[in-house]
C-alpha cells in the first residue's frame, strides 16, 4: 500500500487520513472523533504560553452564530495563520477535548479542504463519552 503524502509531499498524519477517508464516506464521523482524542494537534495562540501551561489565547472562529477553537493536524497547515506573536504549539487532542467550553465547537484545519467542524453540543457529547467510558482489564 502507497503511502498517503499530502500536497506539500509530507506523509498525512494519521488524523489526516482518518478525516479524508470520512470525507469520501469510507469512515464514519465517530471514528475520526476517536482518532482525533488519540491524536497530537497544533493550536495556534497568541504568544508562547507560560512555561509549560497549556495555551491560553488559542486561536477562535465565528461560524453560524458559534464559536469554534482551531486547531490543525500538522504544523504546515496552521503556517499561514502563524506570524506576530502569534506560535505553534503542539498539544495532545484529549487535553483541547477536556478543556474546550461547553458552549464552543471545534474546527479542524479551518479554510483547509482537509477538515473538519464539530458543533459545540456534538463536540460535548462525544467529549463526554470520551471522558466518562470505562476500560475493565
Amino acid at each position: 500500500m502507497a503511502e498517503e503524502r499530502g500536497r506539500d509531499g509530507r506523509p498525512a498524519t494519521v488524523l489526516e487520513r482518518a478525516i479524508s477517508r470520512a470525507q469520501q464516506a469510507t469512515l464514519d464521523t465517530g471514528t475520526v472523533l476517536w482518532v482525533l482524542a488519540a491524536s497530537d494537534v497544533v493550536i495556534i495562540n497568541e504568544g508562547p504560553p507560560e512555561g509549560d501551561q497549556f495555551p491560553d489565547r488559542p486561536l477562535v472562529v465565528a461560524r453560524a452564530g458559534a464559536t469554534f477553537l482551531a486547531v490543525y493536524t500538522h504544523r504546515d497547515l496552521a503556517a499561514e495563520a502563524t506570524g506576530g506573536e502569534r506560535v505553534v504549539v503542539h498539544v495532545p487532542a484529549l487535553e483541547v477535548l477536556r478543556r474546550v467550553p461547553a458552549s464552543a465547537g471545534l474546527v479542524i484545519n479551518p479554510g483547509r479542504a482537509l477538515g473538519l467542524e464539530i458543533p459545540p453540543t456534538g463536540l460535548r457529547a462525544f467529549t463526554l463519552d470520551v471522558l466518562e467510558t470505562s476500560v475493565s482489564w
